[in-house]
């Protein structure tokens, strides 16, 4: 039975949604079930994996300096291709602090256009704190790990890692019979003297609920009124994996539990995003379009593909690749704001017509007015579908799919 319009989305019916997706997208949408990896990977998948990049044969540049194959040579050699056995086991992880996930083994920076800070070509995503890995093969110099979570493969540095002792404790890890989600942008825990350190929640990230704010607990020289008290998960300095007690103030934008799923809900949760850095691959503390899509949804406690091609491939889509710009706004003025949007290389958020042009919000690089050039945007922004790509098509002309979530 279809869902009635407005009413919110069941738990039971997002996870058989997250499950459906796992089944017929998986590995083709990037998506991947850590458990399945248990009996290990074998030595031919694994060298596939780690091989799956070669330097670009356009040039490329480190800021304003061209790259060249004697800067290359030395990353490709870290990932250690010589050693792999027959058949690897995973080490069982979780993300300690905000991270990059990377295409080689390296934070060397690298630009396709000389000088673009915004432009990282071997940057993949950012992983969030509390996120579980698969930790499959050491860098040569041991500063990084090849891991896989659910949603992305790459290489993530060594010391943002806390491992567990085995695959049971890291399942163990992951239980939470209470959880808090972040329904905001993101923000900084208040300082601890008694624990140093930055520890920085983010959009559809969770943690582990101790106690709501009723229950008032002293915590490390403190009395926190008004606090939720959650568990952090930090890098023991053997490496392990630990948990560390943290005050998350009411007023800081976070709840218990899933946010209760309506499209219009989604589209309302967009909008406090406006203004936002965009971050390719989470560069900045940003979101790029489609990182901005999954880390929305999450908070709903959807699982959905990470890249944009991935999720060009969710169920249901509404092919408008050959109707014309009139017969597409006819269709999406169907679909609820809060629906996909997609064309190659691209997705947005439907937001409905205001003033008589549609709208639509997204994390841009950069796109053009009618009239005037192309600029770099780097903006999560609230615009027209009318705006232009640098083919001189406008982002209406161009869009390929229409992809309601249930």
């Amino acid at each position: 039975m279809p869902r009635r319009e407005g009413s919110a989305m069941s738990l039971e019916a997002i996870q058989r949604y997250n499950e459906t997706l796992l089944e017929t997208l998986g590995e083709d949408a990037g998506l991947r079930d850590l458990d399945a990896l248990r009996e290990g990977v074998p030595r031919a998948t694994l060298r596939t994996w780690l091989g799956d990049f070669s330097p670009p044969e356009a040039p490329c540049w480190e800021d304003t300096r061209p790259l060249s194959s004697v800067d290359w040579f030395p990353i490709l050699e870290n990932r250690d291709l010589s050693v792999l056995p027959e058949r690897i086991l995973p080490r069982w992880g979780m993300v300690t602090e905000r991270c990059a996930l990377r295409l080689l083994p390296t934070a060397l920076p690298v630009c396709r256009r000389p000088g673009d800070r915004y432009d990282d070509l071997l940057q993949e995503t950012a992983l969030l704190p509390g996120e579980p890995l698969a930790v499959l093969h050491p860098s040569r110099d041991g500063q990084w790990w090849y891991a896989a979570a659910s949603f992305a493969r790459g290489w993530v540095p060594a010391g943002t890692i806390g491992l567990c002792r085995d695959w049971e404790a890291w399942r163990s890890a992951q239980r939470m019979e209470r959880f808090l989600v972040v329904t905001g942008s993101g923000f900084a825990l208040p300082q601890d003297p008694y624990a140093p350190g930055r520890r920085e929640l983010s959009l559809g990230m969770r943690l582990r609920l101790l106690s709501g704010p009723e229950a008032v607990q002293p915590l490390r020289g403190r009395v926190p009124y008004d606090c939720y008290l959650a568990d952090w998960p930090i890098r023991a300095v053997d490496g392990s994996l630990g948990f560390l007690p943290v005050a998350v103030p009411v007023s800081r934008p976070v709840r218990e539990g899933w946010l209760p799923y309506r499209p219009e809900s989604a589209w309302a949760l967009a909008q406090t995003l406006r203004g936002e850095v965009y971050g390719w691959g989470g560069m900045l503390g940003g979101r790029d379009c489609s990182a901005l899509v999954q880390e929305l949804f999450r908070c709903f406690g959807f699982r959905l593909p990470r890249n944009s091609e991935g999720l060009s491939r969710l169920p249901g889509a509404i092919d408008v690749s050959r109707r014309s710009p009139v017969e597409k706004r006819a269709i999406l003025r169907r679909q609820q704001p809060g629906t996909v949007l997609w064309f190659p290389g691209h997705v947005m958020l439907w937001g409905g017509e205001r003033s008589g042009r549609p709208v639509c919000l997204s994390a841009a690089g950069s796109f053009g007015a009618a009239e005037g050039p192309v600029r770099a945007v780097n903006t999560v922004v609230l615009t027209s579908l009318d705006v232009r790509r640098p083919s001189g098509e406008t982002w209406l002309q161009a869009l390929v799919c229409i992809l309601p979530i249930p």
